[in-house]
């Protein structure tokens, strides 16, 4: 086979066909690192790096505003487009806005709800344009359930899931319309640009699900088909990232147009490659499954090699697969695993070599 552009090898394997090779996704959001890794690989711009790694991918993304902001440069902690108060290091809450609401009235008296004005969607698709041949997964991050979750607090938002659904319901419904207008725009702006939407809402722990299999049919299903209706619309592929144990919930993401699950993570129960190829990978393609919890993490470079073998003689065959690690590259990654897992790609990757993947 004719040697394919990344973006080619992308869309014919997130199809079901095979490419030349396997793709990889490079996959990194934390900043530190990512000047640790140019360092290591003697570039000067995340751009190159991308480049100097071989992703066939390219990230472009609204995240809120993680995507444009520096949030060290704000100080210990940052309000968000959500009035949220974060910590910097860690993103995570210190503050959650709307914990002593009581009814419908009080989140719409709310003075932060965003506004799909305050994006700016034509820099996403001039950023878009510059990844040529690469397959560039773009859209509104659109992680309505952990938006919520922020507003109100961990504790009293799943109290109020199953003790005011009414009130659950209209929280979503404001969260989820911003996200569809804003995704109406960004693909407006992007157009072929991007070939697959790619959102994201962690619906998973180690063990199971955040919530029961009924309590994410009952609010988070319908609201995600929504989102992925209205990309499949604009002909994009549909990619769904959620961290943990979501495999009770897969056949439901299938039913809805899910083309995409990622980053699987393969430590979490349920999760296992195999398992998932073999009941899901027929109407599935997968992007992730190198185990960024333990052997990316705390592994030798050797155990990174069979790692890597491993999760492409299981999940490669026929299709379906785009090589990246269960978790973005974390501060833990030593820059000797990272150099494996890509000779290991090269290795191991090559379809046409490798006789038992046709």
């Amino acid at each position: 086979m004719a040697q394919l552009t990344s973006r080619q090898r992308v869309l014919k394997t997130l199809n079901h066909e095979v490419p030349d090779r396997v793709p990889f996704a490079f996959d990194c959001s934390q900043q530190d690192k990512m000047e640790q890794l140019r360092h290591a690989f003697n570039v000067t711009t995340d751009d190159d790096l991308f480049c100097a790694v071989g992703s066939d991918t390219r990230f472009c993304m609204y995240w809120d505003d993680v995507c444009l902001t520096n949030r060290f440069d704000v100080g210990e902690t940052y309000v968000e487009l959500w009035g949220v108060t974060r910590a910097a290091k860690g993103m995570y809450p210190t503050s959650h806005p709307l914990r002593d609401a009581e009814t419908i009235d009080d989140l719409d008296r709310y003075v932060h709800w965003p506004s799909p004005d305050q994006l700016d969607y034509a820099a996403h698709a001039r950023r878009a344009q510059k990844y040529g041949d690469c397959a560039v997964l773009g859209g509104v991050w659109s992680c309505f359930m952990e938006v919520a979750d922020a507003l109100l607090g961990s504790e009293e938002f799943m109290v109020r899931l199953l003790t005011d659904p009414p009130f659950i319901d209209h929280l979503l419904d404001r969260i989820v319309g911003f996200y569809m207008e804003c995704n109406r725009r960004m693909f407006d702006a992007m157009g072929n640009r991007m070939q697959v939407f790619f959102m994201g809402d962690d619906y998973g722990t180690q063990r199971d699900l955040l919530y029961s299999p009924d309590t994410w049919r009952r609010f988070v299903k319908p609201r995600l088909a929504r989102l992925y209706d209205l990309a499949h619309d604009r002909d994009y592929l549909v990619m769904q990232h959620s961290c943990g144990s979501v495999a009770k919930v897969i056949p439901d993401m299938i039913e809805i147009g899910l083309d995409v699950l990622q980053p699987i993570q393969v430590a979490a129960a349920g999760m296992d490659p195999a398992s998932l190829k073999r009941d899901f990978g027929d109407r599935l393609a997968f992007m992730g499954a190198v185990d960024g919890q333990r052997v990316m993490a705390f592994g030798t470079p050797e155990q990174v090699r069979q790692e890597v073998c491993h999760r492409i003689q299981t999940l490669a065959p026929g299709g379906g697969f785009v090589l990246s690690t269960s978790q973005g590259i974390t501060p833990e990654v030593p820059v000797e695993n990272i150099r494996a897992m890509l000779a290991a790609l090269a290795e191991f990757g090559d379809y046409a070599r490798l006789g038992y993947l046709n």
